[in-house]
């Protein structure tokens, strides 16, 4: 795990969302793991997770402050200086347009961020003698073959567990 992942994991995602003491469900698991091999983002609450967007907003800022716009600044100003009126402000739309878009992807990429960490400790409790990353995918299809099947929630661990045995 490299430094910014490390930063990112045990500073940056407590200070952004607020997550619950309690564990996962064994159904939300399930759920949220074919959810995540889908390449959807699973239901938070499920997750036990909920974005502090006051949060999520300052250190967006922060990041962006630090990383682009002061370093863009120190370089570009004598380019904007000289610049026509008429291409300052064009370049501020773009900018402008270029945040919005950047705070989307911001937030996207620390939801699913915190969605796989949750999941993965739900894994940790449910099933520890397997591998997330080997067993995963095979977990998501026997969910989805249960789902097809109609298991009642009662037997769902079971149906899950035996079929992965095998």
């Amino acid at each position: 795990m490299s430094n910014i992942d490390k930063l990112i994991d045990e500073k940056l995602l407590p200070f952004v969302f607020a997550t619950s003491k309690s564990p996962t469900l064994f159904h939300d698991l399930l759920d949220a793991n074919r959810q995540l091999k889908d390449g959807m983002t699973p239901n938070s609450g499920a997750l036990g997770y909920k974005i502090r967007l006051k949060n999520m907003y300052i250190a967006f800022l922060v990041l962006i402050h630090v990383v682009f716009v002061l370093p863009s600044i120190t370089v570009l100003h004598n380019v904007f200086v000289k610049m026509d009126c008429h291409l300052s402000i064009i370049s501020a739309v773009i900018f402008t347009g270029l945040f919005f878009v950047s705070f989307s992807i911001f937030k996207e990429y620390l939801i699913e961020k915190i969605s796989l960490k949750r999941v993965k400790e739900g894994w940790n409790l449910h099933f520890p003698l397997f591998d997330f990353e080997t067993y995963a995918p095979k977990v998501a299809d026997i969910y989805n073959d249960a789902l097809k099947k109609k298991v009642p929630r009662g037997e769902l661990e079971y149906f899950v567990m035996s079929n992965l045995s095998k």
